[in-house]
């Protein structure tokens, strides 16, 4: 995907380039007893998963891509995730989620602040944001930085500082019930 144009068509795309979307919603549980009542694993598949663009008209280095990792939807009690994808020269924008969250760095360079402080954080690594403190992501590097959010509960909201795109809207419930 090239540059600010192609971010603000609106259109998703798969979180790995070239890969095809095989199924709607990449969360799915698994059971070694299916129909049985008990504790399951729920795996996410991010070669299956479609991101959305996102952007703030009034920033243009504001664009990323995002969908939903795991959810009380998929079977998890007390978490949720999200996916993201930042092109290079962009940002995830200063925002604040009701949740603490974990950052990990699948693939390239993330330049993490929170708060007054920031942080270069590697492939493999992870940065973690405290409940409701202001926190944004940029890419650091020359390839696509994409990252996991994992959050501390299963009811997630985000508030951005300015109105996000397409919507509109400057809170999103980022995981939900």
């Amino acid at each position: 995907m090239a540059g600010a144009h192609a971010t603000a068509t609106g259109r998703r795309s798969a979180w790995r380039a070239g890969a095809q979307p095989q199924q709607t919603g990449a969360a799915r549980m698994v059971s070694p007893w299916p129909g049985k009542r008990q504790a399951r694993m729920i795996t996410v598949d991010p070669r299956t998963l479609e991101l959305s663009d996102s952007w703030q008209e009034e920033d243009p280095a504001a664009r990323w891509r995002s969908g939903p990792g795991h959810s009380p939807s998929d079977g998890a009690s007390s978490s949720g995730s999200s996916l993201l994808a930042v092109e290079p020269g962009c940002r995830l924008p200063r925002h604040t989620d009701s949740a603490e969250e974990v950052i990990l760095v699948v693939a390239g360079t993330a330049e993490v602040h929170v708060g007054d402080e920031h942080s270069t954080v590697p492939t493999g690594g992870l940065a973690i944001v405290p409940k409701c403190v202001p926190h944004e992501v940029r890419n650091a590097g020359a390839e696509v930085l994409r990252f996991v959010a994992v959050y501390a509960e299963p009811d997630v909201v985000t508030r951005y500082e300015h109105a996000v795109q397409p919507d509109g809207s400057a809170e999103r419930h980022t995981v939900s019930c």
